[in-house]
C-alpha cells in the first residue's frame, strides 16, 4: 500500500479507497468459485489447488510490475 500511495501524493485517498474495493471484490469472487468448487469437484482439495494457482498467479503478476519488481529486486541484492 506505501508504494502505491508513494505514486501519486494528491491521490493518496482514491489510491487507498480503489486497493480496498479491489481486494473485497476478489475476495467475494475467490469465495464464490470457491464453494462452487467444494460442491461440485472435490471438496476442499479443489479449494487447495485453486488457492495455490491464484497465490502463484499473485506472485507472479507482482514481480513483472516495474515499480514492485524492482523494490522487491533491491531488497533481494542488499
Amino acid at each position: 500500500m506505501t508504494i502505491l500511495q508513494s505514486l501519486s501524493v494528491q491521490s493518496r485517498g482514491t489510491i487507498a479507497s480503489l486497493a480496498s474495493a479491489a481486494m473485497y471484490g476478489a475476495t467475494t469472487l475467490g469465495a464464490y468459485i470457491a464453494g462452487i468448487l467444494y460442491t461440485n469437484i472435490a471438496g476442499f482439495l479443489s479449494i487447495s489447488i485453486f488457492t495455490a494457482c491464484c497465490y502463484v498467479l499473485s506472485l507472479l503478476l507482482f514481480m513483472s510490475g516495474s515499480l514492485i519488481g524492482r523494490e522487491i529486486s533491491g531488497q533481494l541484492s542488499s
